[in-house]
């Protein structure tokens, strides 16, 4: 007979509750082929994990990563409110397969890397980013940028601060205009000079 065991931590300043949960019958949820729904997941200092096939809905922070090293996302839903992805402190992630929506008031981000030169080296391929305000913001270093598709966002990518130098965007699809690591424009896509080694990237509308 199919058993489900759960085994967490409940933490609330420096109290610790273990909490192991038995259930006779596997939820639907979380069966074989099945999408877990969850409204955010908070890691610090965790190395090597794979979070994958989850849709995060009503949450300030979809996915908080803190200081942590080779994480990989992949093939999940973020509904955006505030923050899809937010990354401080960590290196090495790998977001693949994607799909981040509907995060549409100013302060949406899909993705947010805070300023810190040891916040970057991840590799963000082949996502979607559809109706957000901003897709990507990052203020670190060393990143990949690739093979996206971002229709209707306000900005798509926007890199900004003295710690972001040494990204890679490499062909990724703006609303359905091709855009070339050789900064080819279009009236969609105007580049400002960053403040550092970067360039902020914004979408503008025709005129």
């Amino acid at each position: 007979e199919d058993r489900l065991d759960i085994s967490f931590q409940l933490k609330q300043g420096e109290s610790i509750l273990p909490v192991t949960h038995h259930s006779a019958a596997v939820p639907d949820l979380f069966k074989d082929g099945s999408q877990v729904i969850v409204e955010g997941i908070y890691l610090n200092g965790i190395d090597d994990l794979r979070v994958y096939s989850i849709k995060f809905v009503n949450n300030v922070h979809g996915l908080y990563v803190e200081d942590s090293t080779n994480l990989v996302l992949n093939n999940s839903i973020f509904d955006v409110d505030d923050y899809g992805v937010y990354f401080t402190g960590t290196s090495g992630s790998i977001v693949r397969d994607n799909s981040f929506r509907n995060g549409t008031d100013s302060d949406d981000y899909c993705i947010y890397q805070s300023e810190s030169d040891s916040n970057g080296n991840t590799q963000i391929i082949d996502n979607t980013f559809n109706d957000c305000y901003t897709a990507w913001k990052s203020s670190s270093n060393g990143n990949t940028f690739r093979d996206n598709t971002l229709k209707d966002n306000q900005y798509g990518i926007l890199l900004a601060g003295t710690a972001s130098h040494d990204n890679l965007i490499k062909d990724n699809t703006f609303d359905k205009i091709r855009f070339y690591t050789d900064y080819q424009m279009s009236d969609y896509i105007t580049l400002v000079p960053g403040t550092g080694a970067g360039t902020n990237i914004r979408k503008v509308e025709r005129e």
